[in-house]
């Protein structure tokens, strides 16, 4: 045999001495590398079993939550509307029905001191507070039902009485068909009592919160009208205050001026100092005064000297047409008064010094009458030269003043210190 026959019965691994034969290198290399990518595989195999589970973990748990809220959701329609049909007093009520059709056939004088008993209760109850009835009927539904059973018992109770006086037989049959007849409309008629009931409820909060907010709005309104009367009265008494202050200012004012007139004047007397006082008896227009003034151009008023002093102020001063001259140096006390007696609201007069403004009187009287007779009265201190002048002159043109020769309201008059 030749080698060429030989060679498809010559394994790979045969060689010399029994050592495998060697094999290629992209062999070793592909086996190294699937490897290699078993654990890849199987990580992200893993990954990705473990994001599944949580996912669905994730939505497991907000479907049972969204069950749980529907299943809430539902109970409460459910209560609500148990309640609302009166379904949770069915028990109590087949209780009822039971123990009474029981007691009506057994014994039926045990029903009658029952009712009695339950008339008298009734009765006491009914002395007692009405808002204390309201709170126990708003929040003890069991109150209501007791009372309704109450009033079925009182109805019964009347029903067989009646019926009891023929025979006990009859009184059987009767309290089986009432309670046979009553047991149809039993649930419609606490139905109705209790809806009744509940708009009573209902009409007495409404009007004592009706009540209550009308007697808030009329405090609010004798609140009002109280602060209101208040600040009146307080500013009807300042300002009553404010006159009442200002005349006795006035009246001070013009008692220390008579005070000091009085005193100036007997210092005078006493110390035979030069003076002179003149009643004032007319008045010349700004044209025809004596001394021409630009700025004012008010009547100048002419003076008569009085008795007592005309024998010797002609010593120390001369009178020309209203204007006097005093012939002695010195410190000189001046004084002088206007009675007013018209329609103005404003009248004053100025005592010039030479073509000078010294003492200025300016009264106001803001009344509506017709005539408004007033005073003037001003005085003070100057210090004079030899043969200077002084004279009295209004502020204003053709106001009409109260002068005459016995005048004792309109005077002027001068006083050496």
């Amino acid at each position: 045999m030749t080698a060429e026959t030989l060679k498809p019965f010559i394994t790979p691994t045969s060689a010399v001495n029994n050592f495998p034969a060697k094999q290629p290198a992209s062999v070793t290399h592909s086996q190294r590398r699937s490897k290699q990518l078993i654990p890849i595989v199987l990580s992200s195999i893993g990954v990705l079993l473990v994001i599944g589970i949580f996912s669905l973990t994730i939505w497991q748990t907000t479907r049972v939550k969204q069950l749980e809220n529907n299943l809430n959701s539902l109970q409460r329609e459910v209560n609500s509307l148990r309640q609302r049909l009166g379904i949770n007093y069915l028990e109590d009520l087949a209780e009822f029905q039971k123990e009474y059709a029981n007691l009506l056939i057994h014994d039926p004088s045990k029903l009658d001191d029952i009712e009695s008993e339950d008339d008298d209760l009734e009765y006491e109850a009914g002395m007692d507070d009405v808002d204390d009835e309201d709170d126990e009927d708003g929040g003890n539904e069991n109150t209501d039902y007791d009372e309704y059973l109450d009033l079925v018992k009182q109805e019964k109770a009347s029903t067989q009485q009646t019926t009891l006086q023929t025979s006990t037989d009859e009184n059987e049959a009767v309290g089986s068909t009432s309670s046979a007849s009553n047991d149809d409309n039993v649930f419609d008629d606490f139905t109705s009592y209790n809806e009744s009931k509940r708009k009573r409820k209902e009409r007495k909060s409404r009007s004592i919160a009706e009540l209550s907010h009308e007697l808030h709005n009329n405090k609010l309104t004798e609140l009002k009208l109280n602060k209101t009367e208040q600040t009146a009265e307080t500013a009807a008494a300042q300002t009553h205050a404010k006159k009442s202050r200002q005349r006795s200012r006035q009246s001070r004012n013009q008692r220390l001026l008579i005070r000091k007139t009085k005193s100036i004047d007997s210092n005078a007397m006493t110390t035979s100092s030069p003076a002179a006082h003149f009643h004032l008896n007319r008045k010349l227009s700004h044209h025809e005064a004596p001394i021409k003034m630009h700025s004012y151009q008010g009547d100048m008023y002419i003076g008569q000297a009085t008795a007592s002093s005309e024998n010797q102020w002609e010593q120390h001063f001369s009178v020309n047409n209203g204007v006097l001259t005093v012939l002695q140096p010195g410190l000189y006390y001046i004084y002088a008064q206007i009675c007013y007696n018209n329609t103005h609201d404003q009248n004053g007069f100025i005592i010039f010094h030479g073509q000078n403004a010294f003492l200025q009187c300016l009264n106001t009287v803001p009344t509506n009458m017709p005539q408004k007779v007033h005073t003037c009265h001003t005085s003070g201190l100057i210090q004079l030269q030899q043969n200077e002048s002084i004279h009295l002159r209004d502020i204003h043109r053709d106001r009409n003043v109260m002068l005459r020769e016995d005048n004792n309201r309109s005077y002027f008059g001068i006083i050496k210190v």
